[in-house]
């Protein structure tokens, strides 16, 4: 499936290797929401039930049986979608795939702390998508964490790692707080 600004294409974003053909898509939910004409995903507005089809038509075998990855990030400091909206279309998808374990080997969810709408803010909000998922999709290693950068006048000021939903990064104690070296993931307290 390919998002683009005409709404939903029913394509499948294919990487050619070994003669397969892979799905993936890497996306901001706010692609999802917004991009695709679906508008913001609240429970009161019209635009809702076509959020929760969209839910539906991703947890159908038709995308995870066949090799579909679906890599999902939301800033946390996203004024323009509420980013409680992309941890609702996760859970949500990850109950309509069945089980969790199941769902951890298609779909994943990455919240950016600091990141605005899209990008930009104070949080890291700059990482390699394309690498991640074709790592994923490729060599069969979904990702346990990402490091993602924050940039002030072209040069990294601060690096973080990005963890899979509901795990957050979390500072052990020691080492420079700019570095994500000095972070794990864990799950929240």
């Amino acid at each position: 499936m390919v998002c683009n600004r005409h709404g939903f294409d029913h394509e499948l974003l294919q990487k050619r290797g070994s003669g397969k053909k892979r799905p993936y898509v890497a996306v901001s939910s706010s692609q999802i929401a917004a991009s695709c004409g679906l508008g913001y995903p609240h429970r009161d507005r019209a635009p809702f039930p076509l959020f929760r089809r969209v839910k539906g038509h991703l947890a159908r075998l038709s995308f995870a049986t066949h090799g579909g990855k679906l890599l999902i990030y939301h800033g946390w400091a996203d004024q323009q979608v509420a980013p409680g909206s992309s941890i609702e279309f996760y859970e949500s998808t990850v109950r309509l795939s069945g089980s969790p374990a199941a769902a951890s080997n298609w779909i994943r969810l990455f919240m950016v702390p600091g990141m605005g709408h899209c990008g930009g803010g104070e949080g890291p909000d700059t990482f390699d998508k394309i690498s991640v998922i074709e790592q994923w999709v490729e060599q069969g290693k979904p990702p346990a964490r990402i490091i993602a950068e924050h940039q002030t006048a072209g040069q990294v000021d601060r690096t973080r790692p990005l963890c899979p939903y509901p795990h957050v990064a979390r500072y052990r104690g020691t080492g420079n707080i700019n570095d994500a070296s000095s972070f794990t993931c864990s799950s929240p307290q």
